[in-house]
């Protein structure tokens, strides 16, 4: 039975122009636990899309919790001529906040270049850890060194409730070595359950491929729900790297896993579609559609996430998440990877959002910015989520537009 958790959020959605070299604070999310029973843990899940003009360009982002860095990485990702290219940042952590006014930033800046940037969207959520959420985390930088194929970063296995859905929050930093770009070498994210009979349980997210090392990490990120089946067997929660030998080495660090039942809340409505979608700009057809789901007037976690490429390196692959309803959420992730190399760039979305009783229509759409070249979307995943109400808790903050 779903119990009152404490929840913050907050979003900004629109566009601002920046050249400058100097950190500063796109987003701000208080969290005032003035007053509040204790310290306890919180799970900070975290969205920033940048996007830059030029293909000498770089921005770079800052995840910071009360002047404390947790994270920092550059948008390093290849430039398309057909439009300027975005990039989102995801970043997770889980982090004890005493009874006190606490605040989460999302920071930008010009890495290098000379070109403008914008900072696109962004969202800020903080959730009380329960007593049934899973946590792992890696922070030490490891590199695949001379091993090829898939080698584990983090590996955390719990024993599951039979039958629970658990919603799946992966991030890391990572780097790849690849001095010719030609092979698909990366990062992986994956749930799986070996069962008595032995069959296989596996949900897995595909590979991030960077160009030559450049010395430059990104963020990571993957969202999915994942069920459980027997009432044995554990569930492996992974984050692999894939190393194409010593000279094509992959590197990864801090990494953080996280399961959450969806008993840990008050409802939970899900949809998935795994499979490759194709999209030319004419077409902006819907990938996933959470179609008029009756939701109740509370706070809701509304998080999404999807592997987008393109047919054609030179043109871009994007999705993004967006509501039929009264709240929209225009949250783009571009890429300009070539599907025909299986090169997939992937992350999460996630915004926290107070809903009236109403009826909404969820949905994650896939576009490409070529009428010529198809634009992909696969592994795409949503899930929305009523949060019990805390009655401690001032956790109201509504969406930003610029």
């Amino acid at each position: 039975m779903a119990t009152g958790l404490e929840f913050y959020f907050n979003s900004r959605i629109g566009s601002v122009i920046s050249e400058t070299d100097v950190y500063a604070t796109y987003l701000t999310c208080t969290a005032n636990r003035t007053g509040k029973a204790g310290a306890k843990n919180f799970f900070i899940i975290c969205h920033f899309s940048t996007q830059v003009g030029h293909p000498a360009a770089l921005a770079k982002v800052r995840f910071q919790v009360d002047g404390t860095d947790y994270g920092e990485c550059a948008d390093g990702l290849e430039y398309s001529s057909g439009l300027p290219h975005g990039y989102t940042y995801n970043f997770i952590k889980r982090l004890s906040l005493d009874a006190s006014s606490h605040s989460i930033t999302l920071d930008w800046a010009r890495h290098s270049g000379a070109a403008q940037f914008n900072a696109l969207n962004a969202s800020i959520v903080v959730l009380e850890e329960s007593a049934n959420a899973r946590y792992a985390e890696r922070e030490v930088l490891v590199g695949t060194g001379i091993d090829e194929g898939y080698v584990d970063y983090i590996k955390s296995s719990f024993t599951p409730v039979n039958g629970e859905t658990y919603l799946c929050i992966y991030s890391c930093e990572t780097m790849t070595e690849d001095e010719s770009n030609a092979d698909v070498n990366g990062i992986r994210f994956r749930a799986t359950q070996f069962l008595v009979s032995g069959r296989l349980m596996d949900e897995g997210w595909g590979e991030l491929v960077g160009p030559a090392n450049d010395g430059l990490y990104r963020t990571v990120g993957a969202a999915f729900f994942y069920t459980a089946i027997g009432t044995s067997p554990d569930i492996d929660l992974e984050i692999q790297m894939n190393g194409g030998g010593i000279d094509d080495e992959v590197y990864c660090r801090k990494g953080y896993v996280i399961a959450i039942p969806f008993s840990d809340f008050e409802n939970a409505y899900s949809d998935e579609q795994v499979g490759k979608t194709f999209h030319q700009t004419a077409q902006s057809n819907t990938d996933v559609v959470l179609a008029a789901q009756a939701c109740n007037a509370a706070d809701h976690l509304v998080i999404a996430g999807a592997e987008a490429s393109n047919e054609s390196p030179g043109d871009a692959g994007f999705w993004h998440l967006i509501s039929a309803g009264p709240v929209d959420f225009p949250a783009y992730n571009f890429d300009d990877r070539d599907e025909d190399g299986q090169e997939f760039y992937l992350a999460f979305l996630v915004h926290g959002v107070t809903l009236a009783a109403d009826n909404y229509d969820f949905e994650i759409e896939g576009d490409s910015s070529s009428d010529s070249n198809e634009g992909c979307v696969k592994e795409a995943h949503l899930v929305v989520c009523e949060i019990p109400p805390s009655p401690l808790a001032a956790r109201r903050i509504f969406i930003t537009h610029v």
